[in-house]
C-alpha cells in the first residue's frame, strides 16, 4: 500500500508541476512543462489499474482529469512547437485553483498515507500466483505459457528467507481467505509477524462468477472493495455460502502447492465457526484447526484488516489513528502462534504416545 502512496505523490508532483510553469513565462518559449499533464494522467489510470480503485485514487485521478482538460489548447500548442509568452486571465484563475486543490490534496495524501512495510525487515519474500478458473471446476495456475488467460484468483504466498522447519517438526501453512471488503495486502502486516517466525502464509483472493461479492461489472481486483465498502454496504447475497466456497478453493490451490502431506491452519476474519469446519471437513485431516482474527478483542476492524497500517482513511471510520509501531498486528500474531503451537504440540504428545 506504500507503493500506492508514492505513485499518488508522484502524480501530485507532476501536475503541480505543470500547474507552476505559469510563473516561469518571462520570455517567449516552448510550453514544454505541460507534457507532465497528459503523464500524470498516464498514471493516475495505471495506479488504479495496479492497486485498485479507492476513494483516494479516485481524486487522484479526477484531479488529473481536469488538469489535462484545462490544458488541452497548450498541449495542440505544443504539439504544433509554437511559443508561449503569456496566459489568457481564464487560464490563469483555474491554474490557480488547481493550484489550490493540488496542495490540499497533497497535505490530505500524506496526512493519510499508510504505514511503510518492508519485507526485508521480516526476513521474508512475497511471491504472488495468478489461477484460472472458478470454484465449481477447480483452479488451474496460470504459467508465463498461459499469461494471456483470464484471472479469476490471486494468490500471495508468503514465505521466511530462513526456513528453520529443518531442525524441528514441519510448520503448518497458514492460510487466509480475504472478504469481499479486503484484499489480501490487508492483511499483510498480520502475516508478515507470521512469516518472521518461520510460517509460510497463502492469502487468497478470489474473482469466479461463482465467487461473486458483487455484481459481475463490479466484482474484479480493481473495483470490489471500493463497492463493497461505499456503494454496498450490507451483505451480499449468499455471502457465507461465498466464503465457504472460496475457502475450499484455497484449501485445494495449498494442497496442489505442498501435497497431501503438508499441514494448514486456517485464519479466519468474521466467519462463524460452523462455515470454517466445513472448510476443514473438506480437507481430508491436512487443516489442523483454525484461529479467528474477529475472536480479539483488540482488533476492532473486522473484516477489513488491519487498516490501521494500510488504510488510514477507512480506520478513521472505526477511530482508530494510524500507527506506525505495528502493536495491533504484532500482538494477534503472537495470539495466533500461540494457538498454532498449543495445537502442534498436542499433535506430537499424541504421535509419541502412539509410537
Amino acid at each position: 500500500m506504500f507503493d500506492n502512496f508514492i505513485s499518488q505523490l508522484l502524480i501530485i508532483s507532476l501536475l503541480f508541476f505543470s500547474c507552476i510553469r505559469i510563473f516561469t513565462v518571462k520570455t517567449a518559449k516552448i510550453d514544454s512543462f505541460v507534457v507532465f499533464a497528459p503523464l500524470a494522467l498516464l498514471i493516475s489510470v495505471l495506479n488504479i489499474f495496479t492497486f485498485g480503485l479507492s476513494l483516494i485514487n479516485l481524486g487522484v485521478f479526477a484531479l488529473a482529469l481536469l488538469i489535462f482538460f484545462t490544458n488541452v489548447r497548450s498541449l495542440f500548442r505544443i504539439s504544433a512547437k509554437l511559443v508561449v509568452d503569456t496566459y489568457s486571465p481564464l487560464f490563469l484563475i483555474f491554474t490557480f485553483f488547481e493550484l489550490a486543490l493540488l496542495i490540499a490534496a497533497g497535505i490530505f495524501i500524506f496526512l493519510y498515507r499508510p504505514v511503510k512495510l518492508n519485507a526485508d525487515k521480516f526476513d521474508s519474500t512475497k511471491k504472488i500466483l495468478r489461477y484460472t478458473g472458478n470454484c465449481s471446476t477447480g483452479f488451474s495456475q496460470i504459467l508465463p505459457d498461459t499469461f494471456n488467460q483470464k484471472t479469476t484468483a490471486w494468490i500471495n504466498l508468503y514465505k521466511p528467507e530462513k526456513n528453520d522447519n529443518s531442525t524441528g517438526p514441519v510448520k503448518p501453512v497458514v492460510l487466509i481467505n480475504a472478504g469481499p471488503k479486503a484484499g489480501a495486502v490487508d492483511y499483510e502486516p498480520f502475516i508478515y509477524f507470521l512469516s518472521q517466525k518461520g510460517y509460510e502464509v497463502l492469502a487468497g483472493e478470489f474473482y469466479s462468477n461463482d465467487a461473486a461479492f458483487a455484481p459481475s461489472f463490479w466484482n474484479s481486483k480493481i473495483l470490489r472493495k471500493l463497492y463493497s465498502l461505499y456503494i454496498n454496504k450490507n451483505s451480499v447475497q449468499n455471502e457465507k455460502q461465498i466464503k465457504i466456497q472460496t475457502g475450499k478453493a484455497l484449501s485445494e490451490i495449498a494442497v496442489s502447492l505442498y501435497g497431501k502431506d503438508r499441514k494448514f491452519f486456517i485464519v479466519s476474519d468474521g466467519m462463524d465457526f460452523d462455515s470454517v469446519y466445513e472448510i476443514i471437513g473438506t480437507t481430508g485431516g491436512q487443516t489442523l484447526g483454525f484461529f479467528s482474527l474477529n475472536s480479539i478483542s483488540e482488533y476492532k476492524s473486522s473484516p477489513l484488516g488491519f487498516v490501521e497500517q494500510t488504510d488510514i482513511l477507512l480506520a478513521k471510520q472505526f477511530r482508530l489513528t494510524r500507527d506506525k509501531t505495528f502493536f495491533i498486528p504484532r500482538y494477534v500474531a503472537g495470539k495466533c502462534m500461540e494457538q498454532l503451537r498449543a495445537i502442534t504440540e498436542s499433535l506430537n504428545a499424541l504421535e509419541d504416545t502412539a509410537d
